[in-house]
């Protein structure tokens, strides 16, 4: 109740133009009403940013970093005139202040700083840009034409054009960083850019990356490796590897040259399909009738392996005839994958058929699943839009883990929390994403009391009757011990939200994690109320009962108890 009284204070303030005077509420304790008040300072930003800008030139380091927080949501439209003054706190005294200047530069248009960031002496200041430029570039696989000039991605797009570009030496750079994190955020983005690199001289240090002790790391390098290293007409080639698993081997003598002029005579003079026909949302074909994917399908499984032979053969005329008809039949085949996949889409995920038509083309079809997945925007909007995509990548196990790593940034809602619980479906295979459900913590935005990631006891008031959904900390369980190191680690991160849940999901693991107790025990000392209520909880349920961990951690919770009933 008071912080709701105290958000309602502050933006009347901001309407009646005290602007100076809310500045003061900088120093408020909590962290989440700091949050909520660098959104309002946002509404009135022209007003408030001079004021803040003042701010991070205080003598104070906890006041300069609570300014340099409040930027968050202004940076975005003021970069030219944030941007200066984030670059000077990067070698502030003060390495909280360093840490904060490095995120919220990131929420610029100045990649090129960023960039420069990741040479900074502190760990947590290239840790922090390396995150930054991860969260900043967009996967240009999964960007239409017609959304490519949308304030939000065409600033992804920039930031990607800008890295190959002009900045790709230094960038890739962190790959040799002596920090993991920063290594797993840089390997990331180079995954997201992968249609768009050719890697040329910088591959050794890819190469290096998927071949090192850094898992997590050397797991979005194998991925972007495997995107570049893919042959022409590799969908056929895993389509026809399909076809041999569920049909065995053709037999090319009962096969012969007539059958093979009617495939290709289908193949050619199929007129196109149309999922939609005139004054109908009603999608009619049913898969299986499309005669032009049938013959590429019959040609795939019985002639591939002779027509490749043919591109490679010395005879031009001959590999040029080839290579037509193979790009014929891959057009095909994706043009028929597309045809299911809007089935899905236009059908809210109902059209099971498609659904099942799908995984029968194996591995042909799981570079377009992601891509239809992470497709921005994804129509219709809503959860019931990701149920059955969501569910095909489950089908499709470790090798779907990129797209819903990338799911868990790329939608906030919906497809995100689907996403996050697909990834605990995967166990301990899902070590990787780990580190981007943190990262995802952080760029969580607005402080929200209902936020998916939560449980119904995850609360700041842990004795609150509200319930909602929630999965961060069964995700996290979910893939078990490994992810134990990690969130002992979040237990110190700059962001409160990252440092509550850490202890949350360390206390589902039980006595399980007893290395989690002396790192818990300093949490209790915290200065977020949360997380020292989160770590409480967490230790009742790790330590052994009557052990001085166990007897802090009950004196606690009993004081965050009588503080809620005085509350109320």
């Amino acid at each position: 109740m008071a912080e709701k009284v105290k958000t309602s204070a502050l933006w009347e303030a901001g309407l009646r133009g005290l602007l100076p005077v809310s500045i003061a509420l900088l120093d408020e304790p909590d962290e989440k009403f700091r949050g909520h008040a660098a959104f309002y300072y946002s509404l009135c930003d022209l007003e408030s940013l001079p004021l803040l800008l003042e701010e991070t030139r205080t003598e104070d380091p906890v006041h300069r970093a609570h300014a340099i927080q409040a930027l968050r949501f202004i940076a975005p439209d003021h970069s030219e005139r944030v941007a200066p003054v984030l670059r000077e706190l990067l070698d502030d005294a003060d390495a909280t202040c360093r840490y904060w200047a490095a995120f919220v530069l990131g929420e610029t248009d100045q990649v090129h700083l960023l960039v420069e960031a990741l040479s900074h002496a502190d760990p947590e200041v290239r840790v922090a840009a390396a995150e930054a430029i991860e969260k900043g570039v967009r996967d240009p696989t999964c960007v239409s034409e017609g959304t490519r000039h949308w304030p939000g991605v065409a600033r992804g797009v920039m930031f990607g054009e800008t890295l190959r570009i002009h900045l790709w030496k230094d960038f890739v750079k962190g790959l040799d960083d002596g920090d993991a994190r920063v290594r797993y955020f840089i390997a990331q983005a180079i995954y997201k850019l992968r249609s768009e690199l050719k890697f040329g001289s910088y591959r050794d240090e890819l190469v290096r990356a998927a071949e090192g002790d850094d898992t997590s790391a050397g797991f979005w390098a194998k991925e972007a490796l495997r995107a570049l290293d893919a042959p022409r007409w590799s969908r056929l080639r895993l389509l026809r590897e399909t076809l041999i698993e569920l049909r065995g081997n053709p037999d090319a003598s009962s096969w012969g040259e007539n059958h093979s002029r009617v495939a290709v005579h289908d193949l050619d003079h199929w007129p196109p399909w149309d999922p939609r026909p005139a004054g109908s949302w009603s999608p009619t074909w049913p898969a299986g009738d499309d005669v032009a994917y049938e013959a590429a399908v019959r040609l795939v499984w019985h002639e591939l392996s002779l027509l490749l032979a043919r591109t490679e053969s010395g005879d031009d005329d001959q590999a040029h005839r080839a290579v037509l008809e193979l790009d014929r039949m891959e057009k095909e085949v994706k043009s028929h994958t597309n045809k299911l996949l809007s089935l899905l889409s236009e059908e809210l995920g109902e059209d099971t058929r498609a659904g099942r038509a799908l995984l029968g083309m194996g591995p042909a079809v799981w570079d377009d699943l992601v891509a239809d997945y992470l497709r921005f925007p994804r129509f219709p909007v809503g959860p019931s839009s990701f149920n059955e995509i969501v569910w095909l990548l489950e089908q499709v196990g470790e090798p779907a883990l990129p797209a819903l790593i990338l799911g868990l940034e790329h939608w906030r809602e919906g497809g995100a929390r689907m996403a996050a619980q697909a990834i605990g479906k995967l166990g301990d295979a899902a070590e990787p994403a780990v580190l981007a459900i943190l990262s995802a913590w952080r760029y969580e935005g607005l402080p929200d009391p209902e936020s998916w990631w939560d449980d119904p006891d995850d609360w700041r008031d842990p004795f609150s009757e509200m319930e909602f959904p929630g999965c961060g900390g069964k995700t996290l369980a979910a893939i078990g011990p490994a992810a134990v190191p990690y969130l002992i680690d979040g237990l110190d991160d700059p962001h409160a939200v990252v440092r509550r849940r850490c202890c949350v999901a360390l206390g589902r693991f039980g006595s399980e994690t007893n290395e989690s107790v002396p790192a818990l025990v300093r949490k209790l000392g915290d200065d977020q109320h949360d997380v020292k209520v989160a770590a409480a909880r967490a230790l009742l349920s790790i330590a052994g009962e009557g052990t001085e961990a166990w007897v802090r951690a009950a004196e606690e919770v009993l004081k965050a108890a009588d503080e809620f009933r005085e509350d109320r």
